[in-house]
């Protein structure tokens, strides 16, 4: 059964932010996210002389320093200090094609012999997140919160992958799912990341972690979970149907019981019936040869709880 989290990520912001060379360069928010930082955006694209667009190493370098998962940049940036110098590790760049998963290896073991490279690259990271400090205080820590708490309980009750996963825009086929079912198996984690400065999803696998990107703004329309609850919903938002549920409560009753005592035609009745039983909200009674209806503890109680995590971003 897939397993997944959601969690916010200052790293995931700064590898967006790093994200420079055209076309993304023309992409408004990060114009001015430099705009106070002249000549910032011309030492990040010519920092490293390979084929590697991304700064794929900061992801890596956040994770093994235990700092991925952190909003505060500080934290981060003393981690990332404290592992610029580890060299190639075993992460397998899953997600990678092989002569980019060399260029990070490469770059890595840059960092490690190259003493000048990791002091140059602290400093231009130390930069980056001077340049996004302000942004980030005043409007993506926001952002991201918000979408954290939105898809949280989405993925705490899910047996499925992100909704994200399905997009025929991400053109990610079974690479999600195949890659997730294997780190899950082997122990690791699947985890959703929101970001604010994020122009499209990304998929990043180190073999014992999967990231899946998003834009803060793709997660805040309803999921399929989400859809799921209000159809169930809905079923209650009805005078009649409620007043069916209501009368179960007391005690169960046949169709045209039902019908006689809400003064209604039985096919009307009949046709409620259907829809609360859809929902979950009733099921047939288990007295034999009786086709009596009750109302279904487990199911409400299930619908109630799922309000509960939409509303509030936890179960109780």
């Amino acid at each position: 059964m897939p397993s997944w989290t959601v969690r916010p990520s200052l790293v995931v912001e700064w590898f967006w932010a790093l994200l420079v060379r055209p076309p993304e360069d023309d992409f408004p928010a990060r114009r001015a996210l430099y705009a106070g930082a002249p000549g910032l955006v011309e030492r990040i694209q010519s920092f490293w002389d390979d084929d590697g667009r991304e700064f794929i190493e900061l992801v890596v370098l956040a994770k093994r320093a235990g700092c991925l998962w952190g909003v505060e940049p500080q934290p981060i940036l003393d981690g990332l200090r404290s592992v610029v110098a580890t060299g190639v590790g075993s992460e397998t760049f899953d997600s990678e094609e092989p002569p980019i998963a060399e260029i990070m290896r490469q770059r890595l073991r840059r960092l490690q012999q190259d003493p000048e490279t990791a002091i140059a690259w602290l400093t231009l990271m130390e930069e980056v997140a001077t340049a996004f400090a302000s942004q980030w205080e005043a409007e993506g820590r926001v952002a991201v919160e918000l979408a954290v708490r939105a898809q949280s309980p989405v993925a705490a009750r899910s047996n499925g992958w992100p909704d994200l996963v399905r997009d025929p825009a991400c053109n990610w086929g079974t690479l999600v799912p195949d890659l997730g079912q294997r780190t899950l198996a082997a122990g690791g984690e699947v985890v959703l990341i929101p970001s604010w400065l994020a122009r499209k999803s990304f998929l990043l696998s180190f073999g014992d972690l999967v990231l899946i990107g998003c834009g803060t703004g793709e997660v805040s329309l309803p999921s399929d979970a989400t859809r799921a609850a209000a159809r169930r919903l809905k079923a209650l938002a009805d005078p009649t149907r409620l007043a069916v549920v209501e009368q179960l409560a007391v005690r169960p009753r046949a169709v045209g019981e039902l019908a006689r005592d809400l003064q209604m035609a039985q096919p009307t009745i009949s046709n409620h019936v259907r829809l609360l039983r859809e929902a979950g909200v009733i099921r047939d009674g288990v007295r034999p040869h009786q086709r009596q209806l009750q109302v279904d503890a487990d199911g409400v109680s299930e619908l109630l709880e799922e309000l509960r995590t939409l509303i509030f971003g936890v179960a109780t």
